[in-house]
């Protein structure tokens, strides 16, 4: 009986397991977001944007940041919470700096910061929330 036990216990977890790794909630997604600079980054000049953010075939990508320059690039993703994946992508452009994506997703909803570090050294602070496109 204890063998039995122990056996259904294991194949409850390997099963709750597959269930959170069954699909990367940012693969293959589009997210349109709102960015909005913090107090420093506004007094700087700053103002909030609009944004398309696209992670497909493992790679993060952010239309308005693509036209300053900014390729493409692998994102790190964490799906093992549950309902709640979070995300880190480091971009870079030549011209323009480097920047800092980080975020969560819980289902159709999107939230994160981007710390956007520009080629001149100085720093600007950015929170973004939006909603699943596709």
């Amino acid at each position: 009986m204890r063998r039995i036990s122990i056996l259904c216990a294991a194949l409850l977890v390997l099963g709750l397991t597959q269930f959170a790794h069954a699909k990367d909630p940012f693969e293959g997604t589009t997210w349109t977001v709102t960015l909005t600079p913090d107090d420093d980054a506004r007094g700087a000049g700053e103002r909030p944007f609009d944004d398309t953010l696209i992670f497909k075939g493992s790679k993060f990508s952010s239309e308005h940041f693509k036209a300053k320059g900014f390729d493409a690039i692998e994102f790190d993703s964490d799906t093992t919470r549950g309902p709640v994946a979070t995300f880190t992508a480091n971009t870079k452009s030549e011209k323009n700096g480097t920047a800092k994506w980080t975020g969560s997703t819980t289902g159709p909803t999107i939230s994160g910061d981007l710390v956007w570090t520009k080629a001149d050294g100085s720093v600007v602070n950015y929170s973004f929330t939006g909603e699943k496109k596709n």
